[in-house]
Formats: structure tokens, C-alpha cells, sequence
């Protein structure tokens, strides 16, 4: 269908260890130690997105495009001993933009909004129980708008 582009990935990782050396679990020496069935922090196991845009013509007008975009990960452990109080579990994130193109003269409006739904999600997190009874994080983005006006010469 002309005018139509529709994009996407997707990343599947299957993660397993075969030997910790020194620094596996070990009750006596090493209590904060992975096991051979942890995950590593900050690996998901699957990861995608899709995209897809529609350039409508407008004759002398130019062209409008509405485009969206959703991202997807599933869980992630952001400590090495896989907890569950600061692990971040799957979400999704939807973009959406709109740009106006004309057909003469280079001009180009846009405008995006990323996190649409507002989702609220981490980025990484940091388990501090054990010494300041505290999780900490980074938040990821909340909802933006933004517009641009371009000119191309």
C-alpha cells in the first residue's frame, strides 16, 4: 500500500551459566553470591517494537504522516541475586507523532508525544535493604510533548 511503512524487532536472549567460579553463592564466604540460576541484572529476556506510519498527500498542501511506535521488555532483576523487591517487571511504551511536510519550500512540522499512556517504569534500580534500608531508582520518562518547526534550505 503506497505511503505505508510499517517497521518492527523483536530480540529473544536465553541466558544460562555454566560456572561462577569465586564469585558463586556460598553461605559462609560469599552470602551475596549468584547462583547458576540467577539471571544477570539488567538482561530481559525478550525485547520489541513496532512502528507504523501512514504519508497521507495532500495535494498542494504536501503530505500529513501520523506515525506510532511500541516498545516492549519483558522483566529484568536490577541486583544479581534476582530479587523480587526490586525487580522491574514488563511494560510497554507507545509513542505517537504527527508531521505535517509541505510540498513546497523545505518547511516541516512535527509533533511527538512519547509515553502516551504515562507508564510508570523504572530504568535501573538499586537494592539497599541490607545496609540502608532504602530501594532507589531511575524513574524512566513520564509522558512528553514536544513540537519542531524545520526548515530545509
Amino acid at each position: 500500500m503506497r505511503g505505508l511503512d510499517i517497521d518492527g524487532s523483536v530480540g529473544y536472549l536465553h541466558y544460562r551459566a555454566l560456572n561462577l567460579g569465586g564469585a558463586k553463592y556460598d553461605a559462609l564466604t560469599n552470602p551475596g553470591g549468584p547462583t547458576l540460576s540467577d539471571v544477570p541484572p539488567l538482561t530481559h529476556t525478550w525485547k520489541g517494537n513496532v512502528g507504523a506510519q501512514y504519508a497521507i498527500e495532500l495535494g498542494a498542501l504536501g503530505t500529513l504522516t501520523p506515525r506510532v511506535d511500541y516498545t516492549y521488555q519483558s522483566k529484568v532483576f536490577n541486583d544479581p541475586q534476582d530479587e523480587l523487591i526490586s525487580m522491574q517487571p514488563g511494560y510497554g511504551v507507545l509513542n505517537a507523532r504527527l508531521t505535517w511536510e509541505a510540498s513546497r519550500g523545505g518547511w516541516q512540522v512535527s509533533l511527538l508525544v512519547t509515553n502516551v499512556t504515562d507508564k510508570v517504569y523504572y530504568v535501573t534500580e538499586r537494592n539497599q535493604l541490607s545496609t540502608y534500608d532504602e530501594i532507589d531508582g531511575q524513574p524512566g520518562r513520564p509522558r512528553e510533548v514536544l513540537a519542531t518547526l524545520r526548515k530545509t534550505f
